[in-house]
């Protein structure tokens, strides 16, 4: 199984209500984005994680870019029950990306 990114904004933090949340901080214009986001993507999870997949466009969402101190894309923020754990930013490679997420979420 393959996770779904949600777009959010400023006004739906249901994020916050999972265990886990996994935010990529993006721009339409952005390719090191899109390729964070296809990751994301093809990520799978075990049963009885839960976390939340979700994706900003900063260009529609300014305030909360400003809220987890965005400065360059892509970012990708880590937040435990809605309390931020990491946040890293910049093109990686997606074994690079992986061993950052199973810092704290194992993916198995």
């Amino acid at each position: 199984m393959t996770t779904s990114l949600v777009t959010i904004n400023q006004d739906d933090q249901t994020y916050s209500g999972h265990e886990w949340a996994i935010i990529l901080f993006e721009s339409p214009w952005c390719g090191s984005c899109k390729e964070l986001e296809r990751f994301m993507e093809k990520l799978s999870l075990p049963s009885g994680i839960d976390c939340f997949f979700g994706k900003v466009d900063i260009t529609q969402n300014q305030p909360l870019a400003v809220q987890y101190g965005v400065m360059s894309l892509p970012t990708v923020v880590i937040l435990q029950k809605g309390v931020l754990r990491e946040k890293f930013s910049g093109r990686m490679p997606e074994e690079k990306f992986l061993r950052k997420i199973n810092q704290y979420i194992n993916l198995g």
